[in-house]
This record gives structure tokens, C-alpha cells and sequence, in this order.
């Protein structure tokens, strides 16, 4: 259970780290218009859940609400982890 979070949460927090960096160049360099850079939004949505907390209007995006959705981002996975692990280990005690 705590191994399924713990890999979870680090799963989590690399996402978030790649989203980041890749989100705060994205805003930085190109123009906020670009269909590439709205695909790219769609696709953070889904594996960066929590850059929604960010606003799409901040243009160059801080780096402390960055750092802070990084982290957001690494304990939501680690809970989500700990309840599958839960799960898990529910389902392989019940079939013993």
C-alpha cells in the first residue's frame, strides 16, 4: 500500500516537474494563441491535474505557483496510490 503511493507520488511529482518546465518555456517563447500550445494544455489537464490551480492568463506563470502545483501534483498522485494500494491489498486478502 505505502509502496504504491510512494512510487505514485514520485510518478506525480516528474510530471509535474516536465509539465512545469515545459509550461513556463511554452508561456515565455511563443505567443498564447498557437493550436499546439491549447493541445498542449488539454494534455497537462489530464496528467498534470493540479495546473489548474494556475490561471491561463498569467503569462509568465511564477515560478512559486509552479513549485507549488508541482507539489500539489506529487500528493494527489501519492493519495491516489495509497487508495489503490488499499484496494489492492483489500482484494488479495479477500481472495485468500
Amino acid at each position: 500500500m505505502f509502496k504504491a503511493a510512494f512510487a505514485l507520488a514520485i510518478v506525480g511529482f516528474i510530471n509535474g516537474l516536465i509539465g512545469a518546465g515545459v509550461t513556463y518555456y511554452l508561456n515565455s517563447h511563443l505567443p498564447t494563441d498557437l493550436e499546439s500550445l491549447q493541445t498542449w494544455e488539454r494534455i497537462v489537464d489530464f496528467i498534470w491535474p493540479s495546473a489548474m490551480m494556475m490561471m491561463p492568463g498569467d503569462a509568465g506563470g511564477s515560478v512559486i505557483v509552479l513549485a507549488l502545483s508541482v507539489l500539489a501534483n506529487g500528493c494527489l498522485y501519492g493519495v491516489v496510490g495509497f487508495a489503490a494500494g488499499a484496494i489492492w491489498q483489500k482484494l488479495t486478502a479477500a481472495m485468500r
